[in-house]
């Protein structure tokens, strides 16, 4: 497919499968070539995204799966209580919440099987039964499943402490609340090539500041601003990260995400950012829940 000038090169990167693209002129002639590494570096670095244009990017390797997947082991946390969309989650674990034609975790399922991978543990403990008795082994989605069972809740990365054995490759940790268009596979291709030992993948959130701001240098005036909008880069809860990481999580503890990135940190391991400019959202509250059921209502694919 082609994309035509006046589009942003974010846009290629959620049309187009691959994450190595042709960049062409108006002629059709190649002038070089565009990889999604390359632009998700970009975006970190400027305040307006839109700023990033390419004149037409051809796709070599159109629709489906990712033909060439990245070696990795998934790991996707779903023992949450979902205490927020209570009553829903008395009854029914968060993750098999209905959104649209199917439940949300088995719409991740989907979504790893099209990102290339097919090692997927699930970190199990409320109504750990319903989950284990709906995904099964995997298999109806082209995945191996297996679980790893919480006694007690051990959160978002005390669970990797029950593996049975280190990984040989990049370890992706995924929350179970989530709907979103992105490609794993990308943010792995992303983590490898910076050399990463944590990825984190974020999301850009934007406030506009409801009155004019003035920019002081002691009480000297040196700008004013009329109601910016400021922008943050925020958690998504995405992460990949290197099988070494394991030896910073204590066993049986409960444990974060955010304390391992910090561990890494304080131990000089390098620890980047993955922007994510695909539609991405965390069901965590009956608003973001109501969204995510517009979203397909309306017609709306990821």
């Amino acid at each position: 497919m082609s994309v035509h000038s006046d589009d942003f090169a974010i846009d290629a990167l959620q049309r187009l499968p691959a994450g190595f693209d042709v960049v062409v002129d108006g002629d059709g002639t190649t002038v070089g070539t565009l990889s999604d590494v390359n632009v998700r570096r970009a975006l970190l670095a400027v305040d307006d995204p839109t700023a990033l244009r390419v004149t037409d990017v051809l796709d070599p390797e159109p629709g489906g799966r990712r033909t060439t997947p990245a070696p990795a082991t998934v790991v996707v946390m779903a023992g949450g209580r979902g205490e927020r969309l209570r009553p829903l989650t008395d009854h029914l674990p968060k993750p098999l919440l209905a959104v649209g034609r199917t439940t949300i975790l088995e719409r991740l399922m989907e979504r790893l099987f099209e990102s290339g991978f097919s090692d997927v543990w699930l970190a199990v403990n409320y109504m750990a039964d319903k989950i284990e008795a709906t995904i099964g082994d995997g298999s109806q989605w082209g995945l191996c499943v297996r679980y790893l069972r919480e006694d007690v809740p051990l959160h978002t990365a005390g669970a990797l402490s029950l593996l049975p054995e280190r990984p040989e490759h990049p370890i992706v940790i995924l929350n179970a609340d989530q709907v979103t268009g992105l490609s794993f596979a990308r943010m792995v291709d992303y983590h490898q090539a910076e050399a990463a030992a944590v990825t984190i993948g974020v999301f850009f959130h934007e406030e506009q500041v409801r009155y004019g701001v003035v920019d002081l240098d002691d009480n000297v005036v040196t700008g004013m601003q009329e109601k910016p909008t400021l922008r943050w880069p925020c958690n998504a809860g995405f992460y990949v990260i290197d099988p070494g990481m394991l030896d910073l999580v204590p066993p049986a503890t409960s444990f974060t995400m955010v304390e391992l990135a910090e561990a890494a940190m304080a131990a000089g391991h390098k620890v980047v950012a993955f922007p994510i400019v695909e539609t991405w959202l965390d069901i965590g509250n009956f608003d973001d829940l109501n969204t995510a059921l517009m979203w397909f209502v309306t017609g709306e694919e990821l």
